[in-house]
């Protein structure tokens, strides 16, 4: 998939949380994006974390750096044939084209 893709003008605003994000992302973008649930909700960490500043992404791949950049140690993003999957593992996927991970 491109995750150079050239995304909707979408913004994010400051204090937005990443679940927020997340799915105004997945929205904007050709192909599947999944993030953890705690059963019909975002998990708790997407919810909690908040975006630092307003920012207005060029790219999937720019907006899944800075979202990825506000949660927690131990969250993955990645890069799969035909989608996207966010989850706070560390699991090495063979088939990944590449992985953002954060701090």
């Amino acid at each position: 998939i491109d995750t150079d893709f050239k995304i909707a003008d979408v913004g994010f605003q400051k204090g937005m949380s990443a679940a927020d994000a997340l799915g105004i992302l997945r929205d904007g973008i050709p192909y599947n994006l999944r993030f953890e649930r705690d059963g019909n909700a975002p998990h708790p960490d997407l919810v909690g974390a908040k975006l630092p500043k307003a920012f207005r992404p060029r790219t999937a791949r720019e907006a899944l750096t800075t979202i990825v950049a506000t949660l927690p140690k131990g969250w993955t993003a990645t890069v799969l044939p035909g989608y996207v999957i966010l989850y706070r593992e560390r699991a090495i996927y063979p088939s990944a084209q590449y992985q953002i991970k954060s701090a």
